[in-house]
């Protein structure tokens, strides 16, 4: 696995030098989805470029309430917020 990968999968991780501009990139993904798997290397090499706060959100997941309905069928999908959402 490439190093920056296993940063981005790690939850505990945070980069090792502050950010430019706080910035979170959240990927919603589900199981057994070979897009997601790219996406992610697309935010891992972004990551080696300009580091972000990094949030993976599975639509399947019991924990997030949303029960496989927002996103279903459009996975992966890479939320960035706008500069208005960041306050």
């Amino acid at each position: 696995m490439h190093p920056t990968l296993r940063i981005l999968l790690s939850p505990t991780s945070k980069p090792k030098c502050p950010p430019l501009h706080a910035l979170t990139i959240t990927l919603f993904t589900r199981p057994t989805c070979s897009l997601c798997t790219t996406a992610k290397h697309v935010l891992a090499q972004t990551w080696e470029k300009r580091h972000f706060e990094y949030r993976e959100v599975d639509i399947m997941g019991p924990e997030n309430g949303l029960g496989g309905r927002e996103y279903e069928f459009d996975v992966p999908v890479v939320r960035v917020p706008s500069t208005h959402d960041r306050g």
